[in-house]
């Protein structure tokens, strides 16, 4: 048998490998995500993995096990991408993707970060000489933290607004109160002085004169007895309009979409990569 042969044979085993292995790789991606995106479209339920702002602001407290399954599962995406940048140039530097179980979920989210963008310089390398990639600038907002600001001082105006009395308002300051016993009169003069009809007159004119009088007798009421006392509108209500846990799990849910709008940026970015080498095999080995 020839040395060329023996060479021709040998590349074609490596190409006939390497091929089968981007296969591998894109029905696991492909399923992967696949799981991701059904698993909770359950009529009835928030699709976390793909909420609007809508949803997001009308839910209360997202529960940790579900935030914590979202993360997971990005993580398992972001080291796939990890592995198959490393399989597409051998130069690329392969570091395993895995959360940290002494961080915080928050601290566990940006540590992705520094893989996301890793992953976007090494997309903008490969492709430089065709189709190049261009990196979404939502990575840079969300390490800035620019894009999340927004949503965090909404939620905490939301959080420290002031609570409201269960009860209607009060009028506590008499001089208010006799001043608007003087409106209710000079409005039953008007009357008194319009063209409507005398017995609709009178009886229009007589209901605004009671709302006069009560309104001196609430005045003198609240300079004998000081009743309302002056206190009367305090809120009652002093629980917040927002817990700093429903607070916290919105700007976690927030982030990990967009994390995960990212992580599919670049999953698409990788697939088109990978047809184009699969092509490019192909076209070689049949010109073997």
């Amino acid at each position: 048998m020839s040395p060329i042969y023996m060479t021709n044979n040998k590349i074609n085993f490596t190409i006939i490998f390497f091929l089968l292995g981007i296969i591998i790789f894109s029905l696991y991606f492909a399923d992967t995500w696949h799981g991701m995106t059904h698993k909770y479209r359950v009529e009835g339920f928030v699709d976390y993995m793909n909420p609007n702002t809508d949803q997001i602001k009308n839910i209360r407290e997202i529960p940790s096990t579900q935030l914590l399954t979202i993360l997971s599962e990005i993580y398992t995406n972001v080291d796939n991408h990890e592995k198959l940048l490393s399989i597409l140039n051998e130069d690329y530097k392969y570091e395993a993707v895995s959360q940290n179980t002494d961080y915080s979920m928050e601290e566990n989210i940006f540590s992705l970060f520094r893989f996301l963008k890793k992953h976007d310089n090494e997309l903008v390398r490969i492709t430089e000489d065709d189709n190049q990639y261009i990196p979404s600038d939502v990575l840079d907002r969300l390490i800035d933290g620019s894009l999340m600001k927004p949503l965090r001082d909404d939620l905490y105006k939301i959080k420290n607004y002031p609570g409201k009395s269960m009860m209607p308002y009060k009028e506590t300051d008499p001089d208010v109160m006799k001043q608007q016993g003087q409106q209710y009169i000079k409005k039953a003069n008007e009357v008194h002085n319009s063209n409507l009809r005398g017995d609709v007159k009178k009886e229009v004119v007589s209901k605004l004169l009671k709302k006069a009088d009560k309104k001196y007798v609430d005045a003198t009421k609240k300079e004998v007895e000081n009743d309302p006392h002056d206190n009367a509108n305090t809120p009652v209500d002093t629980d917040p309009r927002i817990t700093q846990r429903e607070l916290e799990t919105k700007l976690i849910m927030n982030s990990l979409y967009y994390v995960k709008g990212i992580v599919e940026y670049q999953e698409t970015a990788i697939q088109e990569i990978q047809k184009k080498v699969t092509t490019s095999i192909i076209q070689n080995y049949s010109n073997l």
